[in-house]
């Protein structure tokens, strides 16, 4: 007589998130034209949006927060509220010129702009 092998709880895991997976594409079904043809003009507006100089700008932005290059404050620079603040371009073309405002003043501020 054989022993039984017992399955781990991770094994378990993996085979539940195969079953749902299967159960998903089932359920989608004859759908999947749908779904691709999304994906595909999801994909086709980020491609647009890339090279404009706001994406450009943001990229630049976040690219310099991380490195260390650009430090973003704890406070609002317009009000002095403690939070953490968004980046507000006034040239696209300086893209690492920015005024950190919080949520409420950045919304007043493109309000005010548009």
């Amino acid at each position: 007589m054989q022993p039984q092998l017992r399955t781990t709880p991770a094994e378990k895991q993996s085979n539940a998130l195969a079953s749902s997976r299967k159960a998903d594409a089932r359920r989608r079904g004859n759908r999947s034209d749908y779904y691709a043809a999304y994906n595909r003009e999801r994909g086709d507006t980020w491609k647009a949006r890339a090279g404009t100089p706001e994406y450009k700008a943001r990229q630049a932005v976040a690219r310099a927060v991380k490195s260390g290059r650009l430090v973003r404050p704890d406070f609002c620079s317009r009000c002095d509220v403690s939070c953490k603040p968004e980046g507000h371009h006034h040239d696209y073309s300086k893209p690492l010129e920015v005024e950190w405002l919080c949520d409420d003043c950045h919304e007043d501020k493109h309000r005010k702009v548009a």
